[in-house]
């Protein structure tokens, strides 16, 4: 399986992107973790669901994260972005290697609103944030038949 759109490239459930000149590579997480991360981010996946315009989204999950993340356990928090970011590889001379390790983030130039961008493309390459999507009457009629 091969996609690309708008400088993403996706083969067999792993998605290569740059932000700010860096390439990443994410992996697909296992269904236990996605069940994990699904909960942990239900009402922030539940606003965006509600969302129509999915670049806006893009550009606006830190946002909606962060007025969400102020009524979340520090342990939610944390088990959230290690979830996420165990999944997330950056391109280093030849090789791919994890940006999170051992409860470390092993590139220091990884900032709050990077580390938010990265924590939504593994929503996105997961498609976690279909599971609160509204699907309007015609898409669930054409499930029930």
């Amino acid at each position: 399986m091969y996609r690309k759109s708008s400088k993403m490239t996706t083969i067999n459930d792993v998605q290569t992107f740059e932000l700010k000149g860096k390439t990443y590579q994410i992996r697909k997480i296992n269904v236990f973790d996605q069940l994990t991360l699904v909960s942990k981010l239900s009402m922030v996946l539940a606003t965006v669901g509600e969302q129509k315009d999915k670049e806006l989204i893009t550009q606006n999950f830190a946002k909606f994260f962060a007025a969400f993340a102020a009524n979340m356990s520090k342990d939610d928090l944390k088990e959230i972005f290690q979830l996420s970011l165990t999944s997330i590889f950056r391109h280093v001379k030849t090789s791919w290697q994890p940006v999170y390790k051992n409860g470390q983030m092993l590139f220091q130039d990884i900032d709050l609103t990077d580390m938010l961008t990265l924590v939504w493309r593994v929503i996105e390459v997961n498609k976690l944030s279909d599971f609160f999507t509204i699907q309007d009457s015609s898409q669930i009629e054409n499930i029930q038949t």
